[in-house]
């Protein structure tokens, strides 16, 4: 399997490139529209097709390479976890153990969450690996492009910040994410507590099914059901407290996303105006800095993944 990964790994670190080719194409495409050159815009929409066939075709492999690794690396897992449980009398021990929390539903643990962990593992590693190798590059490169400085008077103090918009980048990505990080924290104990009450509700069906002769021939419908709707109530309660701190986050990173397209315009805006950068050039450091901002802001959009 780590053979597979690298060349997976090696796949998402090729969006890299083909993001700074994009970012080149903005300066040659905007440039093209400003000097009303045809010719230079056309081609350029060639380009972009090109562009966007690589993108296509890179993703298309790597997602395909990275489900046969999480099947293979589940299947491993799987079987260590089944060996683990069968030996010793395992499953037998756990059953007589008074259901404590620790061990509880070692049937969704195997089924379920060997699934679960695979996937946001691989997933996750992947993306903090590319996102880590990506800072590295589009950082000299924004600090390249923003060779201007922003002026302006504080108090009667006259203040030059040079190379602002790469300093503006960590800090405006370290305030939204603390405050994510507030607005967000509940979810991970909701998440564990929904996880817990729906297989304790699947658990109770099974069983259920397990003892239906018994439960038939002494009547025990009305029993069964009132317990079936007290573990469903907890699903439904507990499931309200996550929908209500999804919209509390929502209304903060939702927002965040749609702007963080748009923050780079604004803080290069003045040295447009100014004359200091062309309007590819404004353009080229907008597709710049979103690409620093997101790589950075991949705590915030993989938060509810992460919880």
């Amino acid at each position: 399997g780590i053979p597979l990964f690298v060349v997976i790994a090696a796949l998402r670190l090729a969006s890299i490139p083909i993001g700074l080719w994009l970012i080149q194409w903005n300066a040659d495409f905007y440039n093209a529209l400003q000097k009303v050159d045809a010719a230079a815009a056309i081609h350029q929409i060639g380009v972009f097709a090109l562009i966007i066939l690589a993108s296509a075709g890179r993703f298309l492999i790597a997602d395909y390479l990275t489900k046969h690794l999480q099947i293979r690396w589940r299947t491993a897992l799987t079987a260590t976890l089944l060996d683990r449980w069968l030996a010793g009398h395992t499953f037998w021990k756990l059953e007589q153990s008074g259901g404590t929390r620790a061990t509880d539903n070692p049937d969704q643990r195997i089924a379920e969450d060997s699934r679960i962990f695979v996937d946001k593992l691989t997933e996750e590693t992947l993306d903090i690996l590319t996102a880590i190798v990506a800072l590295f590059t589009y950082i000299p490169l924004l600090w390249s492009l923003s060779n201007f400085p922003l002026q302006f008077s504080l108090l009667g103090f006259d203040v030059v910040i040079h190379h602002y918009m790469v300093w503006a980048a960590p800090i405006y990505v370290a305030l939204s994410t603390g405050l994510t990080h507030l607005l967000g924290a509940p979810l991970l104990r909701l998440t564990v507590d929904q996880q817990h009450r729906e297989a304790d509700f699947r658990f109770s069906l099974a069983r259920a099914r397990e003892y239906a002769e018994p439960i038939a021939l002494t009547g025990g419908e009305r029993a069964e059901r009132t317990a079936f709707e007290h573990r469903y109530s907890a699903i439904v309660e507990n499931f309200h407290r996550l929908i209500n701190r999804n919209l509390i986050l929502g209304l903060f990173t939702r927002p965040y996303m749609q702007t963080v397209l748009q923050i780079p315009t604004f803080l290069a805006l003045p040295a447009f105006l100014a004359g200091q950068v062309t309007l590819g050039g404004l353009m080229q450091l907008r597709s710049a800095f979103q690409q620093v901002v997101t790589n950075l802001s991949y705590f915030i959009f993989s938060y509810r993944d992460l919880a």
